[in-house]
């Protein structure tokens, strides 16, 4: 998801190739991207969103480090140099901002904020206790009723998806083509995240302390002690997330 300047343009999505693979931008504001674009503000969402994706694995751009990549490709390509960026990122989306700074020091960053941020030990939450033997050992026994399920008439598997708790503006924009390779590539990426999001990198941390900002964890806060770690290694450093929210 994409922002530039003051949002004058209507939302509008963009398709595109980047490191070989078909990509989804949703983008708020005037276009093309220039150097006249002083500040952009780039969301990167959780793994979920790659289930209502349209891309095809191409090497390993659904792997873990292929996304990294396929950001830092994104903004080589269609971002001037000379923007800045504001970072957004949500769950794992959070992992994949520190590891663009980490990768990318050049680039001007002046925030980043990481919402309910997903970015160590994921294996050990309770959650990861009990995807990790599905994501990476059972994976493949799971493709086949979904590939079953891909199979059947639009309009069953529109009644299966009813009684999931997608809200009905979910369903009426779920895509129901492609479905099982979507589902594939974000069972894939969620494997891959259980074996690699292993210790909070501390040391990209310390380095950009004075940009990175963290949400407040209203939810799940207990489920994923990363936040809760995350808040005490800023609460450590010389300047705390209140000299953060105080700063111009």
């Amino acid at each position: 998801c994409l922002s530039s300047g003051l949002m004058m343009d209507p939302p509008h999505t963009d398709f595109f190739y980047c490191c070989g693979a078909a990509t989804e931008l949703l983008r708020f504001g005037s276009r093309p991207l220039t150097s006249a674009h002083k500040v952009l503000f780039l969301i990167i969402p959780g793994e979920r969103s790659s289930l209502f994706g349209c891309s095809d694995i191409s090497d390993d751009v659904f792997g873990l480090d292929g996304q990294v990549e396929h950001k830092l490709a994104f903004l080589r390509n269609h971002v001037p140099r000379e923007t800045s960026l504001v970072l957004i990122g949500h769950s794992i989306g959070c992992y994949i901002i520190l590891e663009m700074m980490k990768r990318n020091p050049e680039r001007k960053v002046l925030k980043a904020l990481l919402l309910f941020p997903t970015i160590e030990r994921m294996a050990q939450s309770p959650q990861g206790k009990v995807m990790t033997p599905v994501l990476c050992h059972m994976r493949y026994v799971v493709y086949l009723p979904l590939f079953l399920l891909s199979l059947l008439p639009d309009r069953l598997k529109v009644g299966l998806i009813r009684l999931t708790r997608l809200q009905p503006v979910q369903i009426e924009h779920f895509n129901l083509c492609g479905l099982f390779p979507r589902a594939a590539n974000a069972m894939y990426l969620g494997g891959q995240e259980m074996r690699k999001v292993l210790k909070r990198d501390d040391t990209t941390i310390g380095k950009h302390l004075d940009k990175v900002r963290k949400a407040p964890p209203t939810r799940g806060a207990n489920e994923n002690e990363s936040q809760i770690r995350l808040s005490s290694c800023l609460r450590r450093s010389p300047l705390s997330t209140e000299t953060l929210s105080n700063r111009k």
